[in-house]
């Protein structure tokens, strides 16, 4: 007798890191729910997301980029995804940089943190 394996006739999904983020998990009035839209925490950075956002609708801010910073793992990744979301689905929350923004990035980081000398 032979075995074989048998393989699932399931749809495979692929789900990524922050597939489960659909908002920013604001109440009316701008302020951040304990839980909501998919977020845990960072209230006060969801607050300020949500302002942004509310400039970008009312066309009040110039640009095509937010940079959001910070140390890894302080949920950056998933504001943004959360900024996109609310913004609807032509706005992509990820963007590369070219090297020449990098290093204008950088320079200007450095020159905001030390001042002028």
């Amino acid at each position: 007798m032979k075995i074989e394996e048998v393989k699932s006739t399931a749809k495979v999904q692929r789900i990524s890191a922050h597939s489960h983020v659909k908002a920013l998990g604001l109440d009316d009035s701008g302020t951040a729910l304990r839980t909501g839209g998919g977020l845990v925490g960072q209230e006060a950075a969801r607050e300020a997301a949500g302002i942004v956002v509310e400039m970008i609708r009312s066309k009040k801010m110039a640009g095509r980029a937010v940079l959001l910073a910070g140390p890894p793992g302080t949920g950056k990744t998933a504001i943004a995804v959360a900024m996109a979301a609310e913004l609807g689905s032509k706005v992509c929350p990820h963007q590369t940089l070219k090297f020449s923004q990098l290093i204008l990035l950088m320079c200007l980081g450095s020159f905001l943190s030390h001042g002028r000398q």
